[in-house]
């Protein structure tokens, strides 16, 4: 059967649909794609003869008196998932764009391959879904069946290739199925994505200034054929589409938006998104099922391209609009709703709010009811009032709390004037590395990330502006100031002004295309270099400079950040060191500068690390631990024996030649190493004639960075040579 068509009968159900009638397992199917980590649905359709004709606005209302919960059995049984499901109206409403239907869903996404079971739970009674109790079942409840998943056939960014976003207890997120960590560079603004102008039942509320919805129009040109559109011709959304494209282009792999920030007193300016039917409070208990499904398709998409949901449920100007702030019936089934459509994302975080000032105990109130419904558990975040105070007073009572990983910062940069050092030296890296070692000085390490760059007038400017050309104090002191505080990264938020490519007015990407040029290609530096990052720590007392920023991993690796290339010594433990530099400024590889190899002769010995040359504004140096392939400096070398050569091309990229002469016949290994000496590849240990030999090795699977390779001689040595691999 064909994984992407709809799935009506499996063939693991066949004994369980026996005992229903043909009209409930008519009323019943599986669709999606039925792979590990895709979405999969369950379609249950009320006969018209039991429901009646339902709509949005019908009575019983079918978003709170009828409860699908579908139960969905692992292969090997010990997980058993309860999804809670939603009113769908015809089941394809993001193209029919109707408010009628008789269709109620439920998404899984699974987490194992195999044989999978489900049982249908079907009820009604009044405002059934926010009760634990049984209503009366409506057909077809109590139905069973199964269906098979396979093996995932994604790969590189789609997510639908690495699993669950998962808090692991540590300062950075994991995919729970490649367990990769998640080093996030995302973009936060607009952050009313989601106006947008095809949207179903999208508009402003009557508030100044009138803003137009997004249209996205200079980014048509980056849509697609093939990219998934919506409407009754499939021809809607290539704007927002096309402009996802493009920041995936440019390894955009988060974004922070509002899924509501309407506002019942007129204040605010954008106040155009909402996921019900109308703003108004008397219409917040029914759902537009056209425009969540809408949603759900670009939402879908950002799965493929590799974008991370930051998706923040309220803004500071409507905190109150629910229930008064409080978990009252309107904010369940808010939050309800999101999770029954939309938890099955794998980059899903839920973020409670933009400039939240609820209390301790309606935080533990949210989170306590929305980890009761999100089988998958995706972290919960939220983000403070952008002062230094009102985060104490909001994330202190949190730290430790069980239901909540981490601190969604908002924090000011220094001045414009970018020429002089800041005073303090650094607002963001001090507030991300507070909250970073509270944090786990609680027990529980936080994934604590800079959300947005305020005060809400700041931010980061258009290419080229005169105030900040480069966007220096972000790069400086939002990028870097982040990640060496051990801040899992940032979602880059715009400010207002100019108005036309601020936060809420912005229409193309394009024009800050050299500040996400910079931060990918910062991202990629440290992935890339095969250090593990997610176990370094901010070390900054061992840099002799106070405006130095280290992160690294004692005795082992260092990221030393010097902002503006003053010279450092570093305190290191005994043993020697390799030092090489990236330019925070233009990118490329990594560099050798003035020192490329330093030592410390004792534990706790004052080093200087040299400096890069030709560098004009900021440097990153990578000192590492002298891998044990380069250091023994008291082994015999062969230099009478063999000939090693540097390797071609230098640097590599998908391969590279190592070639050796032996000038006596002997036993030759010849393995490369990484740059903390583990052993990535053998590519000969055998008997060797005299005269040249060439290897090829294999560098398009292994990460960008520098590498060694050492030939070993039996009873004379070795001898090695450094590979530096770079993948455009």
């Amino acid at each position: 059967m064909d994984k992407h068509i709809t799935l009506r009968i499996a063939s693991l159900a066949l004994l369980l649909l026996a005992s229903f009638p043909a009209r409930a397992q008519d009323s019943v199917s599986v669709e999606g794609v039925f792979q590990q980590w895709h979405r999969i649905s369950v379609r249950v359709t009320c006969p018209e003869a039991v429901c009646g004709l339902v709509s949005e606005t019908s009575d019983p209302n079918p978003f709170t008196d009828y409860r699908l919960r579908v139960t969905f059995t692992s292969p090997d049984g010990l997980d058993v998932l309860e999804v809670p499901g939603f009113y769908a109206g015809d089941g394809q409403a993001a193209y029919s764009e109707t408010t009628l239907g008789n269709v109620w869903m439920a998404h899984l996404t699974p987490h194992s391959t195999g044989d999978w079971t489900y049982r249908v739970s079907f009820e009604t009674g009044p405002d059934l879904v926010l009760d634990s109790l049984a209503g009366a079942p409506v057909e077809p409840d109590g139905f069973e069946g199964a269906f098979t998943v396979g093996v995932s056939d994604k790969t590189g960014k789609d997510l639908r290739g690495k699993g669950i976003l998962t808090y692991a207890g540590k300062n950075y997120y994991t995919f729970s199925g490649d367990q990769t960590p998640f080093l996030k560079n995302g973009a936060g603004s607009p952050e009313n994505l989601l106006y947008y102008h095809e949207f179903s039942n999208t508009y402003q509320q009557d508030t100044i200034p009138k803003i137009p919805a997004h249209r996205f129009g200079p980014h048509v040109q980056h849509f697609n054929a093939g990219d998934p559109l919506w409407g009754p011709t499939k021809s809607k959304g290539q704007g927002v589409i096309g402009a996802l494209n493009y920041l995936q282009s440019l390894d955009v792999n988060s974004y922070y938006f509002m899924v509501n920030d309407t506002a019942l007193n007129g204040n605010g300016q954008c106040t155009g998104i909402w996921p019900w039917i109308s703003p108004a409070v008397e219409s917040r208990d029914r759902f537009s099922v056209a425009k969540l499904a809408q949603w759900e398709v670009v939402f879908s998409h950002m799965d493929s391209l590799g974008i991370a949901m930051n998706m923040v449920t309220q803004d500071r100007i409507n905190q109150k609009d629910l229930d008064e702030g409080a978990l009252g019936r309107t904010r369940k089934l808010f939050y309800r709703e999101l999770i029954a459509r939309f938890a099955h994302h794998p980059g899903l975080v839920w973020n409670l709010g933009e400039e939240n000032s609820a209390t301790t105990l309606q935080i533990k109130d949210y989170t306590r009811f929305i980890r009761g419904l999100d089988v998958y558990q995706h972290p919960i975040v939220s983000q403070a009032n952008g002062t230094l105070d009102a985060h104490d007073r909001y994330y202190t009572p949190l730290l430790g709390y069980t239901d909540f990983e981490g601190a969604s910062l908002q924090v000011g940069l220094t001045d414009m004037d970018s020429d002089e050092p800041p005073s303090p030296p650094g607002r963001i890296h001090d507030a991300v590395l507070k909250w970073v070692r509270a944090s786990a000085e609680s027990g529980r390490p936080w994934v604590v990330t800079l959300d947005e760059i305020g005060h809400w007038s700041d931010g980061i400017v258009p290419d080229g502006d005169p105030r900040d050309p480069t966007n220096r104090r972000a790069r400086r002191e939002g990028f870097w100031g982040t990640l060496m505080a051990g801040g899992a990264g940032a979602d880059w938020y715009f400010g207002s002004d100019p108005y036309l490519f601020n936060d809420i007015w912005m229409e193309d990407f394009q024009v800050r295309a050299e500040f996400f040029e910079r931060t990918r290609d910062g991202v990629r530096m440290i992935q890339d270099s095969g250090l593990p990052f997610w176990e370094m720590e901010n070390l900054n007392a061992i840099a002799s400079d106070s405006l130095t920023w280290v992160f690294g991993k004692p005795g082992e690796a260092y990221f030393v950040y010097s902002p503006y290339l003053a010279p450092v010594d570093l305190t290191l433990p005994a043993g020697s060191y390799v030092v090489r530099w990236y330019d925070a400024f233009a990118g490329g590889p990594l560099q050798e500068g003035t020192l490329t190899e330093i030592t410390a002769a004792t534990d706790s010995a004052r080093v200087p690390i040299g400096s890069p040359y030709d560098f004009t504004e900021d440097a990153v140096a990578v000192v590492t631990k002298k891998p044990v392939v380069a250091s023994d400096e008291d082994a015999p070398r062969p230099s009478g024996r063999v000939i090693l050569h540097p390797p071609y091309p230098n640097p590599a990229d998908a391969s590279a030649t190592i070639v050796f002469e032996l000038l006596q016949p002997g036993q030759a290994t010849l393995s490369v190493f990484d740059l903390l000496g583990r052993r990535v590849r053998v590519l000969t240990s055998a008997f060797h004639p005299q005269g040249e030999h060439r290897y090829k090795v294999d560098t398009s699977t292994l990460p960008g960075g520098m590498y060694f390779y050492r030939l070993d001689i039996d009873g004379a040595g070795s001898l090695v040579q450094s590979m530096p691999v770079i993948h455009p």
